[in-house]
């Protein structure tokens, strides 16, 4: 009985909590309510191969092909010109699991974690965006930074919503290990404001290792 009423006192919590962090990332005055417009984007290595799941030398750094979709694009939505702006991000891959976790309370700290990577990236965006930050092609980790690396690239979409890009993702710092690349995009409309746009699918996956010798 009292293993439910903890259970039910969890989930009330945690809901509370995504509740009032949905709020506060649709009500921010830094951008507008996300449209419902949706976004894809592809990542490559240099030689045109699907980047998830590749292994990276330690040392070494990643020159990436992109391809990026909009979707559901409907009429009387502001326009984004042609011009879309994306952020990626580069994180410890870890799977933290707790024996105490039922598989909903797992799912639910999944989903908080990914909630706030995006907010943190859109920030970082609309700041890169809006030119209330230096605007370098890249950046170092802060002391407070869910992110070790992070890159900017820019998007010219042609009639059908289709972008492509490159960029160099300096990730030498990284240690040994997995790793995920977080990415989220937006736009400035044509009445001047910046407007996030949902991801429908997940960046790659890569794997930091030390050169071995036989």
């Amino acid at each position: 009985m009292m293993n439910m009423q903890f259970q039910s006192y969890f989930l009330i919590n945690v809901f509370i909590e995504l509740l009032w962090r949905f709020l506060d990332l649709f009500n921010s005055q830094i951008s507008k309510p996300w449209s419902a417009v949706s976004t894809e984007l592809f990542v490559m290595n240099e030689d045109g191969q699907v980047l998830d799941g590749s292994s990276i030398l330690l040392g070494s750094s990643l020159s990436l092909n992109l391809s990026f979709q909009m979707k559901n694009m409907t009429t009387g939505l502001p326009s984004p010109s042609n011009k879309v702006y994306c952020i990626l991000g580069c994180k410890p891959h870890l799977v933290t699991t707790n024996i105490r976790d039922s598989k909903w309370q797992s799912q639910l700290r999944k989903e908080e974690d990914e909630m706030d990577d995006t907010m943190e990236l859109n920030k970082k965006l609309f700041r890169y965006v809006t030119g209330s930050v230096e605007t370098e092609g890249h950046c170092r980790r802060r002391d407070n930074d869910r992110f070790m690396v992070t890159e900017y690239v820019r998007f010219e979409l042609n009639e059908r919503g289709q972008g492509f890009s490159t960029c160099f993702l300096d990730i030498s710092i990284l240690p040994v290990g997995a790793y995920k690349i977080i990415w989220h995009s937006g736009y400035v409309d044509s009445e001047g404001s910046y407007r996030s746009l949902l991801p429908v699918n997940a960046g790659p996956s890569i794997i930091v290792k030390v050169v071995t010798t036989v």
